[in-house]
């Protein structure tokens, strides 16, 4: 059976120990200087700033970055508009990240230049970053399957989602790991 083609952005799902996914988060910034949307299931970086209230500022990851606190899981209300599922560009907008360095998060591979394969399985890769989905709020970051490599990329394959919808081939989804996170050492990764 075909994989469904369906970016969702990175998804948090269980511990690198085997625990689940409790839904822990902590709250970050996307400053209004900031012009770029973002998205449930975007990766976001520090981004070395915070608001006047002390609150450290993020902005979304891109291929080969570092500092990388990990995927958003959710904004806080806009009171402005309480239909806003995303972050519009440009405004300032309270997200809740999912920064645990140790946090496995599921994500779909892009294929482009082919599939990953079981060889690739503990290898690295780094992400596609695509603007994401303005009805649904949802992320279209993948990962980016023609980068895998034994060298430093933003995301280590750790296995393929165990699901009986989903298998090794186009579009195929992985647990991944984040290589570059801002809260552990990246050396070596």
């Amino acid at each position: 059976m075909a994989n469904v083609d369906n970016p969702s952005g990175f998804a948090p799902v269980r511990h690198i120990s085997g625990a689940p996914y409790n839904g822990q988060s902590n709250r970050y910034s996307l400053l209004a200087a900031d012009g770029t949307a973002t998205f449930v299931g975007d990766l976001v970086k520090i981004e070395g700033s915070a608001t006047a209230d002390g609150v450290p500022s993020v902005e979304q990851a891109t291929a080969g970055a570092t500092n990388i606190a990990g995927p958003v899981i959710g904004f806080e209300i806009d009171p402005t508009d309480l239909t806003l599922l995303y972050r519009l560009a440009s405004t300032l907008r309270y997200a809740l990240v999912c920064d645990d360095p140790w946090m496995l998060c599921e994500a779909q591979e892009d294929s482009d230049g082919g599939a990953l394969t079981v060889d690739e399985v503990g290898e690295n890769a780094d992400i596609i970053v695509v603007a994401g989905n303005t009805t649904s709020g949802i992320s279209a970051m993948e990962i980016d399957s023609s980068t895998h490599t034994a060298n430093t990329a933003n995301i280590r394959i750790i296995r393929l989602v165990p699901r009986a919808n989903n298998a090794v081939g186009t579009n195929a989804r992985w647990e991944v790991l984040i290589n570059e996170h801002a809260y552990k050492p990246t050396s070596g990764t």
